[in-house]
């Protein structure tokens, strides 16, 4: 029983910290003006300072974040209930910013990179004409990007062994930052989702998590397939056109030699699988390509070319080839990424 007195403590505790924070926070709305952009900076934050830095503040960095989520979510609802009912209009920029930064550490990346996104809009005035690029400059965004960057780090070493490229955080940063808004966070997301969703697998193999993965994959081919229409100075746009479009003479030469093993006169039948069974089979003849810089470059695009089209058509969960090998085939898929920014095309 004593433990769950204490834990109703706990609860009774925190709802007194959630009246006391809508008290303050509506006192000042009455006592503040509206949200005026053309008053300085600071003076946006006023109307929420007291119940920011007094309760939601503390919550925050004494680790207390499932807390701190919930009091930055009850703060944003009596805001925008006020709001509402006054008509007046306050910059929402901290409480959503701080609201986002919670449950991203929560692991609640999506629905924080969504409250992210509503605090730069709501401070857009404040960040001068490429409003877009400051959120991934920032410290909010930036401190969750890190990890996704170490991540690239270590999955591109690969590319640069082969390649002779180094492949660092400046390499990274560059790419990144080479991306538009859209592309870059449905890359930084993917890779992030990518990254949880096989240290599960790894752990507890299963098929909810397989299918996750499969999910995945898909969405890193249709990114690096829409880098590549974006930057196709043709009208051409079928996946192999645009793999043939932006590789070097070599790699294209490559892909349809007829002389090498396995032969790739055809090499769109490498890409190509209606079932499960075919598509192990192409990823297994793809695995062999081996020996030059250029064989592993066209090595990599078979791979991407292999699963966007299986993953466009089917979705697989079983414990096939492509899940035994998941790791060097996403390996060769980041790697038509780093060949793309290291030839200047992204």
């Amino acid at each position: 029983m004593v433990y769950l007195k204490t834990i109703l403590e706990i609860e009774v505790g925190f709802k007194f910290l959630i009246r006391s924070g809508k008290l303050m926070v509506i006192e000042d709305m009455q006592e503040y003006p509206a949200f005026d952009p053309n008053r300085p900076y600071k003076e946006k934050n006023y109307y929420f300072d007291r119940a920011n830095e007094n309760i939601g503040l503390p919550l925050l960095r004494n680790g207390l974040i499932e807390f701190s989520e919930r009091y930055y979510s009850e703060m944003l609802k009596t805001i925008l209930n006020f709001e509402k009912q006054t008509g007046r209009n306050f910059n929402k920029g901290m409480v959503y910013a701080n609201l986002g930064v919670s449950q991203m550490a929560l692991d609640n990346f999506d629905q924080g990179i969504v409250n992210l996104l509503n605090a730069h809009e709501e401070d857009k005035a404040f960040h001068g004409s490429n409003y877009e690029l400051a959120l991934f400059q920032g410290p909010l965004y930036s401190q969750f990007e890190k990890n996704i960057i170490e991540y690239l780090i270590n999955n591109g070493q690969l590319f640069a062994t082969q390649a002779s490229v180094i492949v660092d955080e400046t390499f990274i940063t560059e790419l990144l930052n080479s991306l538009n808004f859209d592309n870059r966070l449905l890359f930084t997301s993917t890779i992030r989702s990518i990254s949880q969703n096989f240290n599960i697998l790894k752990e507890n193999n299963n098929t909810f998590t397989r299918g996750r993965l499969f999910s995945d994959i898909k969405n890193l081919c249709l990114f690096v397939e829409d880098v590549m229409k974006r930057k196709a100075k043709s009208n051409k746009r079928s996946l192999k056109d645009l793999i043939e479009y932006h590789v070097d003479h070599q790699v294209k030469v490559i892909l349809n030699d007829k002389t090498i093993d396995p032969p790739t006169t055809d090499w769109r039948k490498l890409t190509t699988a209606g079932n499960i069974r075919d598509f192990d089979v192409n990823l297994q003849q793809t695995y062999k390509f081996s020996g030059t810089v250029e064989q592993f470059f066209a090595k990599c695009f078979l791979y991407l070319g292999a699963v966007r089209n299986f993953s466009g058509h089917n979705f697989e969960t079983s414990e096939s080839y492509f899940f035994k090998n998941f790791q060097d085939i996403l390996r060769h898929i980041i790697g038509t990424v780093l060949y793309l920014r290291h030839r200047c095309i992204i």
